[in-house]
C-alpha cells in the first residue's frame, strides 16, 4: 500500500505504508526521503522531524483556500526553487496572487531551514 497525501505522511507510514506517490517529492524530493527513510527504520522522533518540516509547505499546497489550485502552487514552487524560469498555467487556471506565492516562499523556506546542518 502507498501513502498519497502529502500531508499525512507520516499517519501513512504509521499505518503500514510501504512508500507514497506524492507531488511535493518533485519539489523537496530529500526531506521527503529522508521522512521515508526514518519510518524504515523505525526512527519515529527522525520521521516526525521531517513531517514537521513537510508539514507546512504540504498545507500552503493543498489546504489553503481556495482549493483547486495544487497545480498553480506546485508549478510556482518550482519556479521559487529556479527549476522552472516560467511558472504560466492555462485556463482554467489561474496566475496566484502575491500573498500566495509569500505563503509559498516561507513555507520553502521552512523545509530549508529543518534540512540544514542534518
Amino acid at each position: 500500500m502507498l501513502g498519497s497525501g502529502d500531508e499525512h505522511l507520516l499517519t501513512s507510514y504509521l499505518i503500514g505504508s510501504e512508500g507514497s506517490q506524492v507531488s511535493l517529492a518533485a519539489v523537496t524530493p530529500a526531506p521527503l526521503v529522508a521522512l521515508w527513510r526514518a519510518a524504515q527504520t523505525g526512527d519515529w522522533e527522525q520521521a516526525k522531524h521531517w513531517h514537521d518540516a513537510i508539514y507546512p509547505l504540504a498545507c500552503a499546497v493543498y489546504r489553503e483556500t481556495p482549493g483547486g489550485r495544487a497545480t498553480t502552487r506546485l508549478k510556482a514552487c518550482l519556479k521559487i526553487l529556479g527549476r522552472l524560469a516560467c511558472d504560466a498555467v492555462r485556463p482554467p487556471f489561474a496566475p496566484l496572487p502575491p500573498e500566495e506565492y509569500h505563503r509559498l516562499e516561507k513555507a520553502l523556506a521552512h523545509v530549508e531551514k529543518a534540512g540544514a546542518g542534518r
